[in-house]
């Protein structure tokens, strides 16, 4: 593994491994892929400054993580990125508190809190460290639950006003990501069975 990640460019493979052992476990195809992947969508939202592999080596979790639940956390970066002054770098190191979340918790607060910058985003982020588990579940429930009535009433609504809410445009995407996330994980779970 350790020779494979060598291969793979990343600088301190031993200590990555020390640090994060479940990439131990991980095919090196597949973090090859998730690096080539993690690079396509930092050209998609406009995040040059930093590569996929440097992405890995800072959350290696990313490379367990369902594709459609990477989407997800990329598009709430960019959404929360409005200050150029703030590097693609310094927005991954932000960033760290959002991506150990839960994708339909996260949804939840953007929701019901509407930031519109990155500081928002981390007073929302410090306020889900002090939630219980039960108040964690019972808001990711929800979600799952009420998903496709959120979308309908996003699209509906934008649909209905001669100029859309950009926010609104914003959470229906991040919906639709966590729609993709569902279905996908429904379809390994059977593959399973």
């Amino acid at each position: 593994v350790i020779k494979s990640l060598k291969e793979a460019d990343f600088e301190d493979p031993v200590r990555l491994i020390e640090k994060h052992p479940q990439l131990a476990g991980l095919k090196i195809e597949r973090i090859k892929r998730r690096i080539k992947f993690l690079d396509r969508l930092i050209r998609l939202y406009h995040l040059e400054g930093i590569s996929g592999k440097e992405i890995g080596e800072n959350f290696p979790q990313l490379f367990g993580y369902n594709k459609y639940r990477i989407y997800f956390y990329l598009r709430v970066l960019k959404g929360m990125k409005k200050d150029d002054t703030i590097t693609p770098k310094e927005l991954f190191k932000k960033g760290r508190a959002l991506i150990v979340n839960n994708p339909y918790l996260i949804f939840s607060f953007l929701r019901e809190s509407k930031p519109q910058n990155f500081e928002e985003l981390e007073k929302i982020l410090t306020s889900i460290q002090k939630l219980s588990k039960e108040e964690k579940y019972k808001r990711i429930t929800e979600i799952k639950n009420e998903l496709s009535n959120i979308i309908e009433s996003l699209q509906k609504s934008l649909k209905e006003n001669a100029k859309p809410d950009p926010y609104d445009e914003f959470l229906l995407k991040l919906a639709q990501r966590l729609e993709r996330l569902e279905k996908s994980e429904k379809e390994k779970k059977e593959k399973k069975l």
